[in-house]
Formats: structure tokens, sequence, C-alpha cells
């Protein structure tokens, strides 16, 4: 298989309250070659968050302490209009997909993640915001 390549320079936000959790994914991510910035609650990831526009992506999990990754994407997106949200989940309820992608989240994916679905899915997301971008600015 031919190894997946992040667009260079691509950062990714992993908000996820599981320690274990955000040192595997961070692990993962290391390996695909990003940057990876970690918070372990929304807060914690909105106090960071600036008006300018952010390089890469947020990378959330549904179930955060305080709220949950849908009441953080529509805060990101109200913020960071575009800037692209994945969303993970252990919880197969699709009315909660439906949800995330009717507020504009990039992806919403099911837990455990499988590596090369997660670095073809980043892939495709970042391409597709960098296109977005390119053309907002035109």
């Amino acid at each position: 298989m031919a190894e997946v390549v992040p667009p260079l320079g691509s950062i990714i936000y992993l908000v996820d309250p599981d320690e274990k959790h955000r040192q595997k994914m961070t692990a993962l991510l290391s390996r695909l070659g990003y940057q990876t910035f970690v918070f372990g609650s929304a807060e914690e990831f909105l106090d960071e968050l600036s008006d300018d526009d952010l390089p890469g992506c947020v990378i959330s999990e549904m179930r955060l302490p305080g709220g949950d990754g849908l009441e953080l994407l529509k805060k990101v997106k109200a913020q960071q209009a575009n800037l692209p949200v994945i969303i993970l989940t252990d919880d197969p309820d699709v009315s909660r997909a439906v949800k995330a992608l009717r507020h504009k989240a990039a992806d919403y994916m099911m837990k455990p993640v499988v590596d090369r679905e997660l670095a073809n899915r980043l892939r495709s997301v970042l391409n597709r915001a960098t296109v977005g971008q390119r053309a907002n600015s035109n």
C-alpha cells in the first residue's frame, strides 16, 4: 500500500478526555506526519481558539466533560468557519451523526479508529479545506 502523506504543515487539534486514547491518537498522528496539540476538554481547547484562521483540523470525541462534541463543533464553526472538525464516537446513534453533519462536521467516525481509514479521511478533509480556502480567497 502507498504511504498516506499529509499536506505540509498540517496541524491536528485533538480534543478527548480519555488520556489513553489521546496518547494512542497522538502517536498515530505523529507517525502520519501531523503536528498534534492535545486538549482534555472542549473548554481547554476553546480557551486556546483565537479569531485568527487556524490551519489544520480538529478531531473531537463526542462525549466531553461539561458538554459534547456537537456543542464544540457549533462554537468552532461560529469562530473558525473554515476549520474542519471530525467527530469521533463509540455511540452508534445515527441521529447524532446526522446532527453533526448538519452542523458542518467535516466527518464523523466510529471508534475504535482504524489507522488507514483515519489517514485517508484526514487527508481528504484537509485537501477539501485547502481547496475551499483557495476558492474563498479568489
